[in-house]
């Protein structure tokens, strides 16, 4: 029998070979190797067959690691590691080729917690398969399915496109849009609308294996070692949360990672103009007070979490954007200070766009400062950008660039690696 808190089990899927399996999960394992993390990180040591393995051939392997608090009422416990050997981090010297490093990347939303209900420690994912498939689990029961028909959809169709296929929004998934399809090193993986594995390229990973989603429901429950003793101490960690955390949840609550755009300014420590300074001057236009009053309309949670940090609503202006979600500290740096774009409806556009294309904000956020800069300086020009006149501040120009990436065409499919 598995420790509580754990199943001991990992589902096991090859796409090459379509076998599905359960991979035990040793006791020692889970002692040594704590949480998602920890334990993704092991199986994927374990599952990489040599060194030198190239991170978008079939051997590398994706996985999708939840932690042991996942899917108990404990408070921010939705977090997800997605797990696996990163396209972004090889070295350029051809004699360490494929020598790249373990990416971690998590999210938050439901996807972990739902596939805790569904009875896995975590999923993991090698081979690559024929054609677009997606990945659909409901507690024993798990089947790879045709994805042609949603193969290029942004996430935003997708989402609902899916859950019409399932007819069950019970359903909590994970996907990729177009960047991860395409191979873009820096495409994300996503669940929720906007909840994200960013960084390390994670999307790239999935996109090469040809896997367009994972969809997960269970109906199981969580065992604990000492249950009177946990929901003891749960409930202390809720009373101590509200009675000495209350004006730190008022402040999450109320702009997000968002707050932190006006206080890293005003210290000078923001990425402003592709780093080249620390603080910005329009900062107001972008920050907490301007989406409060021009853009947010509801505050979302991930699971179990008090904070409330997600916040959605219609931007208005030079573009008219519903808004999932944002902008966040990184967003709204990276698309926003990064780029001296002060224009709201524009910044909420270019998060949009990212978002439904699955590409990381932050590291696009910074290609596309990098190559502002390289035009400026003169360093570059508007034929190696393809025609578009790359300037500081201009949301069309920023936008094409972004659609470039995503699609890897002309020098973006340089840019983006």
């Amino acid at each position: 029998m598995a420790i509580k808190g754990y199943y001991g089990k990992v589902l096991d899927i090859n796409l090459t070979t379509g076998e599905i399996k359960n991979l035990k999960v040793p006791e020692e394992d889970i002692k040594r190797f704590i949480g998602g993390r920890g334990l993704g990180t092991k199986i994927l040591w374990d599952k990489l067959p040599k060194p030198g393995i190239d991170p978008l051939s079939p051997d590398n392997a994706l996985l999708f690691m939840p932690g042991p608090f996942s899917g108990l009422p404990i408070p921010s416990s939705s977090r997800t590691c997605v797990v696996t050997k990163s396209p972004r981090t090889s070295a350029i010297n051809p004699k360490y080729d494929h020598g790249s490093t373990v990416s971690y990347s998590n999210m938050g939303g439901f996807f972990g917690p739902e596939m805790r209900y569904a009875g896995y420690d975590g999923i993991c994912v090698t081979g690559k398969a024929k054609n677009p498939v997606y990945i659909k689990i409901e507690d024993d029961k798990v089947e790879i399915l045709d994805a042609s028909k949603f193969w290029g959809m942004g996430t935003d169709e997708f989402d609902n496109a899916l859950i019409d296929e399932l007819g069950d929004r019970k359903f909590e998934s994970c996907y990729i849009g177009p960047a991860g399809e395409n191979l873009v090193p820096m495409a994300s993986v996503l669940n929720t609308a906007a909840r994200a594995a960013g960084r390390g390229g994670t999307g790239c990973v999935m996109g090469s294996k040809n896997l367009k989603a994972i969809a997960v429901k269970g109906t199981k429950s969580l065992n604990v070692a000492k249950h009177k003793e946990y929901l003891n101490l749960l409930s202390q960690i809720r009373v101590s949360f509200k009675e000495n955390n209350n004006d730190g949840l008022k402040w999450w609550r109320y702009g997000g990672t968002a707050n932190a755009l006006a206080s890293s300014s005003k210290g000078g420590t923001q990425a402003v103009k592709n780093y080249s300074e620390g603080t910005f001057a329009d900062i107001e236009k972008i920050g907490t007070e301007a989406n409060r009053e021009k853009v947010w309309k509801r505050d979302f949670a991930c699971f179990s979490c008090a904070l409330a940090c997600k916040k959605s609503g219609i931007a208005k202006g030079s573009y008219s954007v519903m808004v999932h979600d944002g902008p966040e500290y990184e967003t709204g740096t990276m698309l926003g200070a990064n780029l001296l774009i002060s224009d709201l409806a524009g910044l909420q556009k270019l998060i949009a766009v990212a978002d439904d294309y699955g590409i990381d904000i932050i590291s696009v956020g910074n290609t596309i400062g990098f190559l502002m800069e390289a035009y400026e300086k003169g360093i570059i020009d508007k034929n190696y950008l393809d025609g578009i006149d790359l300037k500081w501040s201009d949301v069309n120009a920023s936008l094409a660039m972004l659609n470039k990436i995503c699609k890897r065409e002309g020098i973006s499919d340089k840019s983006c690696n």
